[in-house]
């Protein structure tokens, strides 16, 4: 049995491009399309689109819609504000219990400036270098997917790490987005509803020119159209533990520095990497969905069951063989299952085409008795399975053609019936409805 293993790069297809997921907001987008590709693991999604459709022409979207409706978790996809409502309130909150203050001391400048400015604009350059090695690396989900996505991650499996860690991180963004945000609103309701005063003070570092020079050159993206600190402000704002008092009303202008700041260095930052971020995710999304080739799938088992015929067709029925017939008188070819009899000649339809094509060409050259295409009840006719018969006939137009549809024990429905019948008179292939020969014959 041949053994194909490197993995087939497809073009970006049109048809892929289905406008139900381009409506979608971004972050919705990304978790609908995982569940999507969750849901064709399933080895009954065929036969349930088949099923549905039955002689049916729903248009696409519409057609999407409905299936990913029927999948576990699909209301959990739902953008989920209150998440972002929450990182504001605890920003709020954060500001306000930094600023509590009795008023005999000035607050300490750089805990604002450190806390809101600095620390956010280390966390951002951060976040870009964990975007990069996001988007390379795969494995393992880390522990915030998990706590994030719990519910919705316990309905999927083989979510793609390359794309679910990108997103995670961008989801992430504006959650720090939203805190600043909340930050920056508290701080301003504060300085609107008390008298807050502001000064510097350290144990280690001694007032010097270096200083003064350090918060005027801090100023500089705003000083444009806001003055940078006087002179008569800075030399005023060294406080010292046990200082006989403090200009109060001096220290107050420092609120409109302080807010400059975390919006410049604490905000902005953040605001524009979440956009670089959301721009590349989308293209990274749009790019996977045209690759993978999952629409393509779904979309050629709509249209095979929209082409199903209302009319019965008169079945083909050949007399089920013995053990012996069934190995030595066929060239055994299973699509998409894997039969236990050990004398099929091969598995198609898993792995790589070009490779699978290269394999038939080899084979059918030397090939004499009839070859049989095996598929089973549970399946639907695909464009695949067609290209897999002109594989041969272009290698051996001498070779018969047979497609066996087994029920393997289990009644076939009409609709299978009718969809498995018109595909093989469409491609010319003989048809015949079997009992599985593994059930009938023991081991064949």
């Amino acid at each position: 049995m041949p053994d194909y293993r490197l993995p087939e790069k497809r073009l970006p297809d049109n048809r892929s491009r289905i406008p139900y997921f381009s409506g979608l907001p971004l972050s919705r987008r990304v978790l609908v399309w995982l569940l999507f590709r969750h849901s064709l693991d399933d080895s009954q999604w065929q036969a349930r689109v088949c099923q549905q459709f039955h002689n049916q022409n729903p248009e696409p979207d519409a057609a999407l819609q409905w299936w990913l409706q029927q999948q576990p978790g699909y209301e959990l996809t739902a953008t989920r504000l209150p998440m972002l409502l929450l990182a504001a309130v605890m920003g709020a909150l954060v500001v306000v219990g930094a600023c509590s203050y009795s008023g005999a001391a000035p607050i300490n400048l750089w805990l604002l400036l450190g806390l809101f400015a600095f620390l956010p604009l280390l966390m951002t350059v951060l976040a870009c270098w964990g975007w990069r090695n996001a988007r390379q690396s795969s494995g393992t989900l880390p522990v915030m997917a998990h706590l994030m996505f719990r519910p919705l991650l316990s309905h999927t499996s083989g979510w793609s790490a390359s794309l679910i860690k990108p997103f995670l991180l961008w989801r992430m963004q504006w959650l720090a987005v939203a805190f600043q945000l909340g930050v920056v609103v508290g701080f301003l309701l504060l300085a609107l509803f008390q008298d807050l005063a502001f000064a510097w003070s350290s144990t280690l570092v001694e007032r010097g020119g270096w200083m003064d020079d350090f918060l005027v050159l801090l100023s500089t993206p705003w000083n444009w159209f806001l003055p940078a600190p006087s002179e008569a402000l800075l030399t005023h704002s060294h406080f010292y533990r046990g200082s006989e008092g403090f200009d109060a009303e001096l220290l107050r202008q420092w609120w409109s520095y302080i807010a400059m700041a975390m919006i410049t260095y604490g905000l902005l930052p953040r605001v524009f990497l979440a956009l670089w971020m959301r721009q590349t995710l989308t293209k990274q999304v749009n790019r996977e969905m045209h690759n993978s080739g999952d629409l393509e799938r779904f979309w050629r088992a709509l249209k095979t069951s929209a082409d199903a015929p209302n009319a019965t067709l008169e079945l083909e029925r050949k007399p089920l063989l013995t053990a012996a017939e069934w190995s030595d008188s066929h060239i055994q070819l299973a699509w998409q299952w894997q039969p236990e009899s050990s004398t099929v000649e091969a598995v198609l339809g898993l792995q790589n085409w070009q490779q699978e094509k290269q394999w038939l060409q080899e084979q059918a050259a030397h090939w004499e008795q009839p070859v049989t295409l095996l598929v089973t009840s549970k399946q639907v006719p695909t464009a695949e399975l067609a290209d897999v018969a002109d594989a041969i006939r272009a290698t051996n137009s001498n070779l018969a053609i047979e497609l066996w549809l087994l029920s393997d024990g289990q009644e076939i429905s009409e609709g299978a019936r009718k969809s498995w019948q018109l595909f093989a008179r469409n491609h010319g292939l003989a048809f015949a409805e079997k009992e599985s020969a593994e059930r009938e014959g023991g081991e064949p």
